[in-house]
């Protein structure tokens, strides 16, 4: 049995590394020979032949691919596919594209929104309205936007970014925005400093989940917070933490 392995393939430009995706689907080569050879080869040419003339998108896609599975049975490679699939809204392809787009057009409405504040915010609730691909879904539901919990209508705008900086921006401005980063940055600070990886991971985490979501209304955002500030205020906690972890 082969022992376990993990390759690190960074820093790789994307082309380089579609391309060495590329072969590697394609050949009998382990991954890390294929990336070995691609690193000695230009990429210029393979990529002009078989993306922008004959069009594979599949190769594209490829430089945006940095995880890959080897010396495994074909079930299991199914298995992982469809767990990645289903990790994203509508299993990703085209309605992953179209939450994209619009993901991309409520944050620039709420970038424009806070700026027309002055830096001041509109206050508590939301400001933006409702996004065209919505409305026109609404009069042809086949081409509305799925998984989207979409507002009623009303007499002024009642959609929200789902990112929390932005929509801390847009309510209460920039002051709100630093507020929240130097709370976030001090409680990741101290995690830090006291050695505590799971408490700085657990931060990561929920500063990931921020960029999608509105964090500061959830409780379970506030604990985490309280959790590591009160556990790094008293060093002989988090020293008996961290032997027993």
């Amino acid at each position: 049995m082969s022992a376990k392995r993990v390759l690190t393939v960074a820093p790789m430009p994307p082309e380089k590394l579609a391309y060495a995706l590329a072969r590697y689907s394609r050949s009998p080569d382990s991954i890390k020979d294929s990336v070995e050879w691609v690193r000695t080869h230009d990429s210029a040419k393979f990529l002009e032949s078989f993306y922008f003339q004959y069009g594979h998108a599949s190769i594209a896609d490829l430089g945006h691919v940095t995880v890959c599975f080897e010396g495994i049975s074909e079930l299991a490679a199914t298995e992982i596919e469809d767990f990645i699939k289903g990790m994203t809204k509508g299993g990703g392809g085209r309605d992953t594209e179209e939450m994209t787009r619009l993901r991309i057009h409520i944050w620039n409405e709420a970038m424009r929104r806070g700026v027309e504040s002055g830096l001041l915010g509109l206050g508590p609730g939301p400001h933006l309205e409702i996004p065209p691909s919505i409305v026109a879904g609404r009069r042809d539901s086949i081409n509305e936007p799925k998984h989207v919990e979409h507002p009623e209508f009303g007499l002024v705008p009642n959609f929200e970014a789902h990112n929390t900086f932005l929509d801390l921006f847009v309510q209460g401005g920039l002051i709100a925005v630093l507020s929240f980063g130097w709370l976030v940055a001090t409680a990741l600070i101290m995690t830090q400093r006291a050695e505590l990886d799971a408490l700085t991971t657990l931060l990561c985490g929920l500063t990931i989940f921020s960029i999608f979501h509105l964090i500061v209304r959830h409780p379970i955002f506030w604990f985490a917070i309280s959790l590591c500030l009160a556990t790094t205020a008293h060093p002989r906690s988090a020293a008996a933490i961290r032997v027993r972890s």
